[in-house]
């Protein structure tokens, strides 16, 4: 039996504290906070959350997908949990009838 794999999607700026409420943090300091717990450069950081959504980190367990979600979303930044066999595959289909 094979174990569900997912894979973690960022999908731009996420505006919460600690405790829920919106805040005022700025873009800079969620992309200084993301691009430190990436260790990447603040750039480089701002590159990958404005050309959102993207796939970051993919065959994750849902515990370490639940675990580096949350990390992300402390950073300021938003993130979706996606299955990754829940995907479908559309490349057969055809708009135009027969």
């Amino acid at each position: 039996m094979t174990e569900e794999l997912f894979k973690l999607v960022i999908a731009g700026y996420f505006h919460v504290d600690m405790t829920g409420y919106k805040t005022k943090k700025g873009e800079y300091y969620i992309e200084k906070d993301f691009a430190a717990l990436c260790h990447i450069s603040r750039h480089q950081a701002r590159e990958l959350i404005q050309s959102s959504p993207r796939v970051i980190k993919q065959n994750l367990t849902i515990e370490e997908a639940t675990r580096l979600r949350d990390k992300i979303e402390q950073a300021g930044v938003s993130c979706d949990i996606v299955d990754m066999h829940s995907e479908s595959d559309i490349s057969g289909m055809s708009l135009v009838p027969d």
